[in-house]
């Protein structure tokens, strides 16, 4: 028998919630399910996204070769974590399902089939589970800590999202439309897509930026979605409006329309007035490129790196880290950063989260 006690700061105050007794045949998250995804592009099917200044490697070239680099560690960091709250792991590659579901999208990029993929696995998995988390695989967890039992996921669609202010749109400057120059992977390009989309449709496009490195959903949030109903004929509005020379939107916006999920996302959710639960920095903490240096040890970008890292994870209570930045190694994989976050095992202890 174990008792998970959870300690949750409110200003000043402390309040001590028990939150459940369970013994070794019933785990609290029984019925949930988390999923990754590894799928290796070919070089010669590898797009050109615009990468760092100080980089001059292609950016997609280098995030393949950092991903296969870490693989193993990151699926066994995964792993860990599944174990310690009690989820079910699912790992998916190239395989006969993901080959059929590639075959579906002849034109477009595979970097965005396994993108839309993700999606789909999120949706048929919650067929099967209560609750789905999935993480990209450059997700990192640094305690065990359950995701399902803080987040509204039964109910709303939990993500990471911004606004188009917080992200920089400026949408009442002429010097933003200018010298507009982003490309399709950037949030700007996404938010513009998106906002195409609503008002081809007639509908308000006050839509948010999602970034879908880490996703909560249940099957009524999906539903509710709907992402996959219509995909073929989503995907043809996005090539019509892309292509359309007569648009409202500026050749240098139009230009960088694509077909990315998180597009669709912001999209559907709008449209389907779905409920969102913005993922906070505990949940959903990104880690940005900041120099070539910084991946190299024994330079003092590296070091402050890492010490800027420790800081940020113990100030906001990080549980997942999304590296965006693809700096695994000062992840520090030996789990040391445990020690200081957390005491025991769930097995047979009290557990401080």
């Amino acid at each position: 028998m174990t008792l998970i006690i959870c300690y949750e700061y409110y200003d000043l105050y402390l309040s001590l919630t028990l939150i459940k007794f369970y013994d070794s045949n019933w785990r609290l998250t029984k019925f949930s399910c988390f999923y990754s995804i590894h799928i290796d592009i070919p070089d010669d099917k590898l797009d050109d996204p615009v990468g760092p200044p100080d980089d001059k490697v292609n950016k997609s070239k280098r995030t393949k070769d950092r991903l296969a680099q870490y693989k193993e560690k990151l699926i066994e960091n995964h792993e860990w974590y599944a174990k310690e709250i009690g989820a079910k792991y699912i790992h998916f590659e190239r395989d006969e399902q993901y080959e059929e579901f590639f075959n579906k999208f002849p034109d477009l990029s595979e970097y965005d089939v396994i993108n839309l993929y993700k999606v789909w696995l999120l949706d048929k998995l919650t067929y099967d589970y209560d609750l789905v988390l999935y993480v990209d695989l450059d997700v990192y967890f640094t305690k065990p800590c359950s995701i399902f039992n803080y987040v509204p996921a039964s109910t709303s669609f939990c993500c990471l999202t911004e606004t188009a202010q917080n992200a920089g749109v400026q949408k009442t400057s002429n010097n933003y439309y200018k010298w507009y120059n982003f490309d399709f992977r950037s949030p700007h390009s996404k938010f513009w897509n998106a906002h195409a989309m609503l008002e081809e449709e007639g509908h308000e496009p006050d839509q948010y930026i999602f970034n879908t490195g880490i996703m909560v959903a249940s099957r009524a949030v999906m539903e509710k979605i709907d992402y996959f109903s219509d995909i073929d004929d989503v995907i043809q509005m996005m090539k019509d409006l892309k292509e359309d020379e007569f648009s409202m939107y500026l050749p240098q916006i139009r230009s960088a329309f694509g077909y990315d999920n998180e597009t669709i996302m912001a999209y559907k959710t709008r449209k389907n007035n779905v409920w969102l639960y913005p993922l906070p920095k505990r949940w959903h903490h990104k880690h940005l490129y900041k120099n070539l240096n910084s991946f190299m040890h024994d330079t003092k970008e590296h070091g402050m790196s890492k010490r800027e890292l420790k800081t940020e994870v113990l100030a906001d209570d990080v549980v997942m880290i999304h590296f965006i930045s693809k700096n695994f190694e000062i992840a520090r994989f030996s789990f040391i950063w445990y020690s200081l976050i957390w005491i025991g095992s769930v097995d047979d202890s009290i557990i401080l989260i």
